[in-house]
């Protein structure tokens, strides 16, 4: 579509400080000329003519891409780049608003002004469009292919401009461009300028530095199907894991970004609230047996595209796919890398496609933290294991799976303790620099075999591999605050809280070491502090209940046990026989009918009636069921020296004697 101006007439739009030119192609604010790629100002243009309408994201790329292919992500830089030039920060939408899971909208209300100048003749002939991976290429590239950079030529307007007809664009003549020669020169030149400092496709821009990244769940191209889904959240798992090896930034663990999945928010504002310096951010489409992947490192700061490319392979070239990506952050980060990280970067688990697939099934399912998907999770691993006896990451996998399985009871702690074990061996006899193997055998050395020299040995060595790896800080706080030793126990946790501040067991654990060191009210607030970012997480709310209580506070304290057992689906008859009991008798009657809900409901479970019996003051039950406990090992029994539940019981010397064979 060529650009002109009939008899000398311009229509401009004013938005707030901005003007947007449309037959000269530019934006001003404040009168000065604000820099933006062609295609950027294209949709700019469509959006100023179609305010407050909903423009859906297809629609969008045909209207400025006619004719072209062009991946979804030429799209999603085009709005970066105009909300960084309108200056449109996280918060409410002042200009452009996001759509989720259809496009954009211009929210802000432009005045059309119309101005008269004299009649121009001059007119600049089309020339055949070219796309590119984003817009245009560098100066660099041009000489590169043999064409002179003198030589480069700013991309017209996309013929489809007119097509927002169809997108509920208000019908328009058809208008040739009439473009002056000075305009074109400053364009060109301005143009230059502006793509010399901004990314280009698989480069890097200036220097920065970043302290840590968020890996985003990858969104499906089009209609996702479950092959898309655990690709998208397998591969950024994969991915991040990948880059959290190297220990010159942190790498926000997948189970804090997992609320980004399949969300429509922006990369950016996700990164700021992940807290992190860089997001990278990437499209994903399987079709059989190819993988099409692009991928986008961008900068928080200010949304600046700091690297991207794409990549079309066979399912069994994702392995290569991994490490282009990873040396291309690093070299976009402008890292400089012993030759110990550099190989442990490259570093492959397997070479098998099929185990490598069934592997990212099994991090897809384990990141649902769910019974039944920890359970799937389990097989996708064992398959791996089975197509690949030598992957340490599918055990290590495994060995989580069983870890999970047991410290929630779901599984035995005779049967699933011992199988975590073994594969956490099997996974460091593979591989004796896997950070999350180390960390898995310490957990099984503290919570069930009371090995607390091992555990701790296993805890530090996990840490010195992977120094910001949370999960390790949080489980090695969790096993000091079990030896009583608190101080120690809040360093590691708030480390790991700074490691991953969205988690929300690393935050509700704070509470915990609050209220194993007698501190109620600070284990109170935190609790709260916790539900309130997220009511539903039952966990906080347990532990607010234990604060509670401890603290002396029995109506607060049956409100909130009443309030876990609704959550955990009792049924309206067993929540009546909870209000009746503490209505006649408090807390105590409260605890009276939790005895007998559990002999009844569930055959007893051991370590739940001892502490029922402890609060109670019965000592020779609380004893009785203690010790049947410790036969069956149950993992919290680890806690036993520190948690306020059985201080009715720490004048005992059988209690003592109890402890012992704890190791305590």
């Amino acid at each position: 579509m060529k650009r002109w101006v009939p008899n000398g007439i311009r229509h401009l739009y004013e938005f707030g400080e901005f003007q947007l030119d449309p037959d000269r192609h530019r934006l001003l604010r404040d009168g000065q000329l604000v820099p933006l790629p062609p295609r950027a100002i294209d949709l700019l243009i469509l959006f100023v003519r179609n305010p407050g309408k909903a423009l859906e994201r297809q629609a969008l790329l045909e209207a400025i891409w006619t004719g072209a292919i062009v991946e979804d992500a030429n799209l999603t830089v085009a709005i970066s780049h105009l909300r960084k030039a309108l200056g449109q920060n996280a918060g409410p939408a002042e200009f452009i608003e996001t759509i989720p899971r259809i496009g954009y909208r211009f929210v802000a209300d432009p005045r059309e002004v119309v101005e008269e100048h004299a009649p121009l003749t001059t007119q600049r002939p089309r020339q055949p469009l070219t796309i590119t991976e984003e817009e245009i290429e560098t100066p660099a590239t041009k000489a590169s292919n043999g064409a002179h950079p003198a030589a480069e030529r700013v991309p017209n307007e996309p013929e489809a401009l007119v097509a927002a007809d169809k997108i509920g664009a208000s019908s328009r003549t058809k208008k040739q461009a009439l473009v002056l020669l000075a305009l074109l020169a400053l364009g060109v030149v301005g143009f230059l300028i502006y793509w010399r400092t901004a990314a280009r496709p698989g480069t890097s821009a200036a220097p920065v530095q970043m302290k840590s990244i968020a890996v985003l769940p990858f969104q499906s191209l089009g209609r996702a199907t479950p092959e898309d889904e655990y690709l998208a959240l397998g591969l950024a798992d994969a991915l991040s894991s990948r880059l959290s090896r190297l220990k010159q930034f942190v790498v926000r663990p997948t189970s804090s970004v997992l609320k980004f999945s399949g969300a429509a928010q922006e990369p950016v504002e996700a990164g700021r609230a992940l807290g992190v310096d860089g997001v990278i951010d990437g499209l994903v489409q399987h079709d059989q047996d190819r993988v099409r992947l692009t991928t986008h490192l961008l900068r928080v700061s200010d949304g600046a595209v700091l690297w991207t490319d794409s990549f079309n392979e066979r399912f069994t070239s994702l392995f290569e796919v991994e490490d282009v990506v990873s040396q291309h952050v690093v070299k976009a980060l402008q890292l400089k890398l012993t030759t110990a990280e550099e190989q442990d970067l490259v570093r492959q688990g397997t070479r098998n496609s099929e185990a490598f697939g069934a592997y990212l099934r099994g991090r897809y399912a384990w990141n649902k933290r769910t019974t039944e998907n920890t359970k799937k999770a389990l097989q996708f691993f064992q398959e791996a294991i089975e197509l690949d006896p030598a992957y340490a990451a599918a055990y290590a996998g495994l060995a989580d799976c069983y870890l999970a399985l047991g410290d929630y009871g779901d599984a035995s702690p005779n049967e699933s303790f011992p199988r975590a074990r073994g594969a956490a061996l099997r996974a460091l006899e593979i591989d004796d620099s896997l950070a999350e193997a180390h960390a898995s055998l310490a957990q099984t050395r503290f919570l069930f075999d009371w090995d607390w020299a091992g555990a701790e040995r296993e805890y530090l060595r996990a840490i010195e591999l992977k120094p910001n790896y949370a999960t390790a800080h949080h489980w090695y706080a969790m096993f000091l605050a079990g030896r009583g030793r608190s101080e120690e126990a809040m360093r590691e946790i708030k480390r790991a809280e700074d490691l991953d501040p969205l988690s929300l067991i690393i935050r509700a654990n704070i509470g915990t070491i609050h209220y194993f060191a007698r501190d109620y009210d600070r284990a109170i607030a935190q609790e709260q502090k916790v539900l309130e970012a997220d009511s539903g997480f039952i966990q906080a709310r347990r532990k607010l209940a234990f604060a509670l209580e401890a603290a002396g506070k029995d109506q607060e304290t049956v409100a909130e046990w009443l309030r876990v057992e609704q959550q955990l689906g009792a049924s309206e008859a067993t929540l009546a026989a909870y209000r009746s009991a503490a209505a006649a008798s408090g807390l105590t009657g409260y605890w009276l009918q939790a005895i007998e809900v559990e002999k009844k409901e569930s055959g007893g479970e051991a370590g739940a009636l001892s502490s029922y019996y402890a609060r109670l003051g019965e000592t020779e039950q609380a004893l009785h069921w203690l010790e049947r406990a410790i036969d069956q090992r149950a993992p919290w029994l680890v806690y036993a020296k520190v948690t306020p539940v059985y201080d009715n019981l720490r004048g005992d010397l059988r209690f003592g004697a109890l402890l012992q064979r704890l190791g305590q």
